[in-house]
């Protein structure tokens, strides 16, 4: 058996190796490339991870290995047999358990010492108060429900809060495929050109000819949340399940003021179209403004503007069997087409590698 010398031991330890606690070597290797600066920055952070499933569960532990010291998990699935081939959490033994409660007993015997924050139920318009924390630093949606995702995408960026969106997982079987850019740029994902039309119909988000619809106030969807919140009181993200029925299609948190300024930048100013609440419902909007033909050439030729909300998605073309949508609705569940671990880990570790490079920035 081997054994250090003393003069090893101590050097093992120094501050050299980016140790932050010499106790405590579990996250030496994130010390060792972001510093022990950085290494204390991601332990002070506190994220949000929406749906934890296919691509969620992944990113949830990426964020724990490396360091993260607080973790709001949220979701109101439970672990199935369908899940085990894709979720990092689905084991046989944890078949029938809350998605939040398996992938937490799971991240205490990573990081012993991280906060977590379970809420046992889903995100849905105008319950984004009630159930995400005030404090959180970056919120990743891996959530794949058009009139929800959009709506956190919308409070997000009305609260100034980073988010990271992810699209489709399913049916695409090559990891490689993955990309990163502006929402409003993605390619070859039906989810997220959805959430991309809603939020331009629903939310005053910048149109691809550089104009602003103006935001459709949801006042059912203020309602719900209000009701939510006031069902739990003094228990973040706790709300009543039965708060918000008969709203999954309400146009969530938007807000009709300066609607036409609508260009935004993730985690710092929020679109001007975007800056109260959507129960300011009697805030009069400008006319659209239409740009001049020069203007509109030079669009084409850069692309539509930005969102300034980082997407993370494929362009591959689906595999596998079109799922029928049910009661008419878009199938775009990575379960309806089938999925596969290889593309939704990767797509939940690309996620929360750029939520990490947020919080370090």
């Amino acid at each position: 058996m081997n054994h250090l010398t003393p003069e090893q031991e101590q050097a093992a330890s120094s501050p050299a190796c980016g140790v932050v606690d010499p106790a405590d070597r579990r996250f030496s290797s994130v010390s060792r490339v972001y510093g022990s600066e950085g290494r204390e920055r991601l332990w002070q952070s506190h994220a949000v991870v929406i749906g934890i499933g296919g691509v969620g569960s992944w990113a949830a532990e990426a964020l724990a290995r490396s360091g993260v010291g607080t973790l709001t998990l949220i979701d109101l699935d439970h672990v199935a047999e369908s899940n085990i081939n894709r979720q990092v959490h689905a084991l046989t033994s944890t078949l029938g358990a809350a998605k939040v409660e398996a992938m937490a007993a799971r991240i205490r015997d990573i990081s012993p010492d991280i906060t977590l924050h379970l809420v046992d139920d889903f995100v849905e318009p105008g319950t984004e108060d009630a159930l995400i924390p005030a404090g959180a630093d970056i919120v990743i949606d891996a959530i794949d429900a058009v009139a929800a995702k959009a709506s956190l995408i919308a409070w997000c960026v009305a609260s100034k809060k980073p988010v990271v969106v992810c699209g489709a997982a399913g049916g695409r079987t090559d990891p490689l495929q993955l990309r990163a850019d502006d929402l409003a740029r993605t390619t070859g994902d039906a989810l997220l050109s959805a959430v991309r039309a809603r939020l331009r119909q629903r939310h005053g988000f910048v149109r691809a000819d550089g104009t602003v619809k103006a935001a459709v106030p949801d006042l059912q969807g203020a309602a719900a949340g209000e009701a939510r919140a006031a069902a739990a009181p003094g228990v973040p993200g706790k709300a009543d399940a039965a708060g918000a029925a008969g709203v999954a299609d309400a146009a969530g948190v938007a807000d009709a003021a300066g609607a036409a300024g609508a260009a935004c930048v993730v985690g710092g100013t929020a679109p001007a179209g975007l800056a109260g609440s959507a129960r300011a419902a009697s805030v009069a909007v400008p006319a659209p403004r239409v740009p001049s033909a020069s203007h509109r050439k030079k669009r084409v030729s850069d692309g539509p503007p930005r969102f300034g909300v980082t997407a993370i998605y494929s362009p591959e073309q689906v595999a596998g069997t079109r799922p029928q949508g049910e009661g008419g609705g878009m199938p775009l569940a990575c379960a309806g087409y089938g999925s596969l671990v290889t593309v939704t880990a990767s797509m939940g570790l690309a996620a929360a590698g750029r939520a990490i490079g947020v919080l370090l920035r």
